[in-house]
């Protein structure tokens, strides 16, 4: 975890003559995904946290955004510029399917409008960017091996911190196609008692990671023959399992397993033995 200035912000003042049509046709991209995104020097960085924060809006302004922004917060993108270590909004547009459009920004700030951008002086926080390589997908949220939070204090930049993931491992076995060969095949079947052929037993269980560590989790057939072999097994996984980190710590996360005992399975598995 490292601080520090944040990297070109001399050279910003020279940022916005050179942005392109191409820039032009990122910045329309990224807003149709409905993501945030903040520019730093010569770089376009997708924004991990929600940075336009309505409680810190004036009221004079909130009273003027329209009112899928309120609602539905999360169905727009925005456009940020870190210039002369200030943070500027340049554009603010629904993502809505049913209302997709771009908001001219005098509607709601009036003449606060200079050079088609507005001084975010009510912004305090954190912008956390993905600045690294993409690792894995949790929960359909990415997971970098490097994020870089951005600091201000009333639209200042105040300061920044590197978060390091690189200890971000990922199990093979979150693959279907090889977990669910690797339980039935480790099951010690000739020890469980006789099965019916209808119906299969389902025991599921969970793999849950936090800072604290990782545990299974037993959710039915608790105190069985059939719980306990399959959290017998399903513990073998463990030196293997995933790791997530975001912003340098372990990210929490649960991961369902079933193990099903059947005659099927038992001939099916038993015989790899």
């Amino acid at each position: 975890m490292e601080t520090g200035p944040v990297p070109h912000l001399s050279r910003n003042k020279r940022l916005m003559p050179r942005i392109t049509w191409f820039l032009v046709a990122l910045l329309f991209v990224q807003i149709v995904n409905g993501q945030h995104v903040l520019v730093v020097g010569e770089d376009s960085l997708r924004i991990k946290t929600n940075p336009f924060i309505l409680r810190n809006v004036p009221d004079s302004v909130q009273n003027k955004l329209p009112c899928w922004l309120d609602c539905y917060p999360n169905d727009y993108a925005s456009h940020w510029l870190v210039d002369g270590e200030c943070l500027y909004l340049t554009a603010l547009t629904s993502c809505s399917e049913k209302n997709r459009q771009r908001m001219p920004l005098a509607q709601a700030f009036g003449d606060r409008v200079e050079n088609n951008r507005v001084l975010a002086d009510w912004f305090a926080g954190e912008l956390v960017t993905a600045t690294g390589t993409l690792v894995h997908a949790v929960y359909e949220e990415p997971v970098y091996d490097v994020e870089t939070a951005y600091r201000f204090e009333k639209g200042r930049f105040v300061g920044q911190t590197v978060y390091d993931n690189s200890k971000t491992c990922v199990s093979a076995y979150e693959n279907p196609k090889l977990l669910i060969p690797f339980i039935h095949s480790q099951i010690q079947w000739e020890q469980l008692p006789e099965l019916d052929t209808e119906p299969p037993i389902r025991v599921m269980l969970s793999i849950t990671t936090n800072k604290q560590g990782q545990r299974i989790r037993l959710f039915n057939y608790e105190g069985t023959v059939w719980g306990n072999e399959a959290i017998r097994v399903v513990s073998l996984l463990l030196p293997y399992w995933s790791v997530y980190y975001r912003q340098g710590e372990v990210l929490g996360h649960a991961y369902n397993i079933p193990v099903v005992f059947s005659e099927e399975n038992r001939i099916k598995y038993a015989t790899d033995r």
